[in-house]
């Protein structure tokens, strides 16, 4: 038996994995890791290293790149989720 949390997450990673795999990778590779973790690691090394903005240009070139391994690995990782959370299902039957 499935606690609400876990049924929660068994739903979100269905409706991920019935997302086209392009559109997974864009929306939480590049858009919802990459970009963020450039913007932060650009403000850290703007606010408190006194670096210049061209480094911001390079980070949002290098981490959406990043992302995209990223978001690869995610994907990839969910079946085994949806998988360990439909046996743990099964078991409470």
């Amino acid at each position: 038996m499935l606690t609400p949390i876990e049924q929660k997450q068994l739903k979100q990673f269905e409706e991920r994995m019935a997302m086209p795999k392009w559109r997974y990778i864009l929306f939480y590779g590049i858009l919802g890791w990459g970009l963020p973790v450039a913007l932060v690691i650009s403000l850290v090394n703007m606010v408190f290293l006194h670096r210049s903005v061209r480094d911001l240009y390079l980070n949002l070139a290098i981490f959406p790149f990043a992302g995209i391994f990223f978001g690869l690995y995610m994907r990839s990782f969910m079946p085994r989720q949806i998988k360990r959370l439909r046996e743990k299902e099964g078991l409470g039957e």
